[in-house]
């Protein structure tokens, strides 16, 4: 049985599409993945300690989420302006905070698994926890796609009963059949941190009630010593911020711009319309500046499975006064997500949703580089303008109950006045049904598909487009597959328009 869909080979074999970037890739893998990583071996965090190691201080950051209550968005800039900085491998640091820090590795076996602390960094704002872990056995995982499993995450617990759970739960493979596993907690609300113990209700990744339960581990720490490099976090005024979000602005021609000292690279003004990104944020290290941009993006509330107003098919570039392309650091990019989930922390919760899907970090190298430089990021509108109608397809799910047994239907939908064309349906590898469109005729992108009175537990899309071609897929998963006499109900078609180039400049003396 080919392992390759209808979609996959057909957008393979026929067109010579562009490959993501790693960089795309990897963003994506951060934001919708909370455990096992199937990298290459990758450097460890500055956590990384052999034993016997000595721990070197880091200084921790977080403003209390009150502040942003207390005393409004456009204060929380100004106030957080003079109070952050930025430490290498960490991220965004309150500059004044005092933390403990973890006396020794702590090693632990449980169920053929083993579990070794390496390094933990308390502070009132933010701790970090890095550790060892073995591979999870075949036999703890789940068996079929949509089992449960852990979802529990790991959780400090103090002596006074106060508990506060993770944030966050990275995962990275360290070699074969083991991982370096980083948990975050926030706003522990608290200075004495003695007598901490992280309990793991269940592991990540193993099926529920297999592997271990309810693992325990009492942490020593002691005061760190005081004698880390912090650099300079630049933030916007809030007026530059409020201005950039408001109104879209309007590029002058290339024309124009050639009678100014510094024009803009040609190659940066190719989209229907030009838009400006917000300059979020710069920091000053020894041998580059990080500067941080993003622009607002919205969401349609209308929509359940992906409303996002914007269709993003490819990654940013960044070019200098000359136009010459700055790369990527695609070896810093776990080190940006880090940067820019600190700093989106920071932001009111409007901002937020406004900006996660944006937001962009680049390492620029402070000397070989002509300023200004300009980020650039094409991005395509889309929109849902058929909200009410749909269109029912009835198709037999006994005689698709396997991969290769594909039922084409080539059948032409019409959703409003919206048309496109629904060409197959098969049982993808998860034990879901997907159905394999062409949205070529009204650059349709995505629709919603739902079979009427089987409930799914999950949905997915994915899409290819070359040229004119539109080609997309829409799963919808089970525990159980339906079989026999269904209705597929397909409805939300999403539409793509204009090319919008966003686009970010920066200097040193800005």
């Amino acid at each position: 049985m080919n392992n390759f869909s209808e979609f996959e080979k057909e957008i393979q074999e026929t067109y010579q599409l562009p490959q993501p970037s790693p960089t795309f890739i990897h963003r994506v893998e951060l934001e919708i993945k909370t455990h096992r990583q199937l990298d290459e071996k990758q450097s460890r965090s500055i956590f990384q300690k052999s034993r016997g190691w000595a721990f070197a201080a880091i200084t921790i950051f977080l403003l209390l989420t009150t502040l942003f209550f207390a005393i409004g968005p456009s204060n929380v800039l100004a106030q957080i302006q003079a109070a952050l900085a930025f430490v290498d491998n960490l991220g965004v640091v309150e500059s004044d905070s005092s933390f403990y820090s973890l006396v020794e590795p702590i090693s632990d076996t449980k169920e053929g698994i083993t579990i070794e602390i390496e390094s933990a960094v308390f502070s009132n704002d933010k701790t970090v926890i890095q550790f060892r872990i073995d591979e999870i056995p075949d036999e703890m995982r789940t068996e079929s796609f949509g089992q449960p499993e852990c979802r529990t995450p790991a959780y400090l617990i103090f002596p006074d009963g106060n508990k506060v759970f993770s944030s966050s739960h990275s995962s990275m493979r360290e070699s074969k059949g083991s991982f370096i596993d980083t948990l975050h907690f926030y706003d522990l609300g608290r200075k004495d941190f003695r007598d901490a113990i992280l309990i793991f209700p269940c592991l990540n990744g193993t099926a529920v009630n297999k592997g271990p339960k309810n693992w325990e581990f009492a942490l020593a720490l002691e005061p760190a010593p005081d004698d880390v490099v912090v650099y300079p976090l630049d933030l916007p005024e809030p007026s530059d911020v409020e201005q950039t979000e408001t109104s879209p602005t309007d590029f002058p021609t290339q024309a124009n711009l050639e009678t100014e000292p510094n024009p803009m690279p040609e190659m940066i003004i190719d989209g229907d319309r030009q838009e400006e990104m917000t300059l979020l944020s710069v920091v000053d290290k020894p041998d580059s500046y990080w500067v941080t941009w993003g622009f607002p993006t919205s969401y349609d509330p209308d929509v359940s499975m992906n409303g996002m107003l914007y269709y993003m098919p490819n990654s940013p570039e960044l070019f200098d006064a000359k136009g010459e392309k700055i790369p990527f650091q695609d070896s810093l990019a776990e080190k940006f997500h880090d940067f820019e989930q600190d700093l989106l922390r920071l932001l009111p919760e409007e901002d937020y949703i406004k900006y996660f899907a944006s937001i962009q970090t680049w390492a620029i190298p402070k000397s070989g580089v002509d300023f200004p430089v300009y980020l650039k990021w094409n991005v395509i509108d889309r929109s849902f303008p058929e909200k009410e109608d749909f269109a029912d397809v009835d198709f037999d799910g006994d005689l698709i109950q396997s991969a290769d047994q594909r039922v084409y239907f080539n059948q032409d939908l019409e959703i409003g006045d919206i048309k496109f064309k629904l060409r197959s349906i098969y049982v993808n590898f998860f034990g879901g049904y997907s159905f394999y469109f062409d949205g070529s005729e009204d650059k349709v992108i995505q629709c919603e598909v739902e079979i009427l009175d089987h409930p799914s537990n999950y949905h997915g899309d994915s899409h290819g487009i070359s040229g004119d071609r539109i080609f997309f897929e829409q799963s919808v998963m089970y525990p159980t597959l339906p079989s026999g006499p269904l209705t597929a109900r397909i409805s939300l078609p999403a539409v793509l328009g204009d090319t919008i180039t966003y686009i970010g400049s920066w200097s040193p003396e800005d």
